[in-house]
């Protein structure tokens, strides 16, 4: 089996790239280490291994004459077309990261400046936590998703439609006046065959002996950077620029998506969060009445987002103008989570209420 490669690009051959490639080397990991001293070894390197390719450590300068305007540097150049091209954990490893604001909010892309300390080491240090957890096997070229996309889109594909004319049938259903919307075509068959994939993760899976097991998913997975054009969307968390308040957009989505809406109703996110024994943290995270009342929901705490809980008394309107200028976005929980949430806020304020009973005259009356 081909080795997988990271290749290395810096201009320094005799104090980086050997010295890079020795310490790499001692780790004993299953990876080719490439060293390219300018952009054409680089373009070749990436041209060959192509589909074997893990992760790129790039130094963000060729000449020290670039230093301050970075962006004429065929490195930068390089930099840029491999981070748009392949799924794979970008190193900038310079000493010049001063100035430096490009990929602002791509975790994808790590900076290290060479000039501390052990600098390397942070490299390689990273590329061991991702190879022995199997992050770099995921979404690289020829990795493990593109394994199940094919595999299980595939099943997707024959299993999707049982009749010879389903397909056609599905497609003269999606035809207006009986002209076909490429597009529009497109989208629906797209959706059709990411939520088949999606059933099939989330559907409890069965051993050899036919034993079945519940799929449990990662609290994260309910956390997601969604990448729709909308700035707003039902479900998001903005947090306030002076970190004083966190809030959920609760508002559904029709209306969320109309130009006319200009207000937004959300819920505050208190900070509290109960994490001091087993249960109350099952409880919190299968929103067991006892933990979280019937007035709000618990959000365990992730990397992405520190957790807290849904107030449903401490809602409020914002317009879009307020959260544009005063709040920025943390992240979108995911709609399973979000029409979870929206159903006990509809529940909870759908309660009408009633006197109470009198007790010591029904215990009188069963006694």
């Amino acid at each position: 089996m081909s080795k997988g490669v990271i290749i290395h690009l810096d201009n320094d051959k005799n104090t980086i790239l050997d010295s890079s490639k020795h310490y790499f080397d001692q780790l004993d990991l299953p990876y080719e280490y490439v060293c390219c001293s300018n952009v054409d070894e680089f373009k070749r390197s990436v041209s060959e291994y192509h589909g074997r390719l893990k992760a790129v450590v790039f130094d963000l300068l060729e000449k020290e004459e670039q230093i301050g305007d970075y962006k004429q540097s065929p490195f930068n150049e390089a930099i840029n077309s491999t981070f748009k091209e392949f799924n794979v954990p970008v190193f900038i490893y310079s000493g010049y990261l001063n100035g430096f604001d490009d990929f602002k909010y791509n975790g994808t892309v790590i900076k290290i400046d060479k000039g501390n300390k052990d600098a390397f080491k942070a490299v390689a240090d990273r590329l061991i936590l991702y190879h022995t957890s199997g992050f770099l096997d995921i979404f690289c070229p020829n990795g493990r998703m593109e394994d199940i996309l094919n595999t299980d889109l595939h099943e997707a594909f024959v299993k999707q439609f049982n009749n010879t004319d389903d397909i056609e049938k599905i497609i003269q259903s999606i035809s207006v006046n009986g002209e076909n919307n490429i597009e529009r075509v497109v989208e629906v068959f797209t959706r059709i065959a990411i939520k088949s994939l999606m059933s099939k993760l989330n559907a409890p899976k069965h051993d050899e002996n036919g034993n079945i097991s519940i799929t449990s998913v990662n609290y994260i997975e309910h956390y997601v950077k969604r990448i729709s054009s909308f700035e707003f969307w039902t479900g998001d968390i903005f947090e306030k620029n002076d970190n004083s308040e966190r809030v959920l957009i609760i508002t559904p989505r029709c209306n969320v998506a109309s130009k006319g809406v200009a207000l937004l109703l959300v819920c505050n996110i208190d900070p509290s969060f109960p994490a001091t024994n087993k249960e109350k943290i099952i409880a919190a995270l299968n929103d067991n009445p006892n933990a979280s009342g019937y007035s709000g929901r618990f959000l365990p705490p992730s990397p992405i987002f520190s957790g807290g809980k849904v107030d449903f008394i401490k809602i409020k309107t914002l317009t879009k103008e307020d959260l544009a200028e005063n709040y920025h976005l943390v992240c979108t929980l995911s709609d399973d989570l979000t029409n979870e949430i929206l159903g006990k806020f509809g529940a909870y304020f759908l309660r009408t209420g009633i006197p109470p009973f009198n007790y010591e005259e029904l215990k009188n009356y069963l006694g």
